[in-house]
């Protein structure tokens, strides 16, 4: 019996929402405040996109994994706890960039943020990948489909 995986959809708006800012940065000319406006604003809500699932992700999944496999989930905690660090780092740049106005070419940061949001988002895209691999599995092996 094929069984429904209620992760997949979830973690594949989320790539999209990550794919979709990557984009988004690579053609951003920031000394254009349209442009930046619009990117930040999207960097804002992939951010609370992610922190959205991690809260859903520590509120639900987390504790049917700790129930049977205590270690797995210590390493979910730790790869949260690193996924946070790597947001709230984001998060700063965000709001640095989002308060300067200084006069065009002279916004800081711009490759940082940039790159900061790469790492993020490698970050997250293996997260998931773990997550369908290793949690669907462990939640199939315990749980029934309408647990």
């Amino acid at each position: 019996m094929k069984r429904f995986d209620f992760l997949q959809p979830i973690h594949n708006a989320i790539r999209a929402a990550l794919y979709t800012t990557g984009a988004l940065l690579q053609r951003t000319d920031f000394d254009l405040p349209a442009e930046a406006e619009t990117t930040i604003s999207n960097l804002k809500a992939t951010i609370a996109l992610l922190e959205s699932y991690q809260a859903f992700g520590e509120q639900h999944i987390l504790p049917a994994v700790v129930a049977y496999e205590p270690a797995i989930a210590d390493s979910l905690v730790q790869d949260g706890a690193e996924g946070r660090k790597m947001r709230e780092k984001l998060q700063v740049l965000v709001n640095a960039f989002d308060k300067t106005s200084l006069q065009p070419g002279q916004k800081p940061g711009a490759d940082t943020l940039v790159t900061c949001f790469e790492n993020l988002a490698l970050f997250t895209i293996q997260q998931l990948r773990r997550e369908e691999n290793l949690v669907s599995k462990l939640l199939w092996r315990y749980y029934s489909d309408p647990e």
